[in-house]
C-alpha cells in the first residue's frame, strides 16, 4: 500500500468514524495493507498459473500434443516449463 492510500484510509477513519490513529496504529495499518497486497498478488499469480496449466491441458487433449509440445506451442520458456509440468494431470 503506498503512502497516499494509507493517508486516505487514515482520513476516512477520522472523518467517517471519528477515529484518530496513533503513529503505532498507522504503522500497523500500513503493514496490514502491504500484507493484503502481497496476498492479492500471490492469488493473481496462482490464477495465471492455473490458466496456463488449463491451456496446456486443453492443447494436449484437443490436438493430442505432449506436454512439452503444448508448452512450446504456447511459447512457454524452457526454464519455466517445469513449474507447469508439475501441475499437469492427464
Amino acid at each position: 500500500m503506498d503512502e497516499m492510500k494509507a493517508a486516505e484510509k487514515t482520513k476516512k477513519l477520522k472523518d467517517e468514524y471519528d477515529l484518530v490513529l496513533t503513529p503505532d496504529t498507522e504503522k500497523e495499518l500500513t503493514e496490514m495493507g502491504s500484507l493484503a497486497e502481497g496476498i492479492a498478488e500471490r492469488a493473481r499469480q496462482e490464477e495465471k498459473n492455473l490458466t496456463i496449466v488449463n491451456s496446456i491441458h486443453n492443447l494436449m487433449e484437443t490436438l493430442h500434443l505432449t506436454a512439452e509440445q503444448a508448452m512450446n506451442a504456447l511459447k512457454i520458456p524452457a526454464t519455466e516449463q517445469g513449474i507447469y509440468r508439475a501441475n499437469l494431470t492427464t
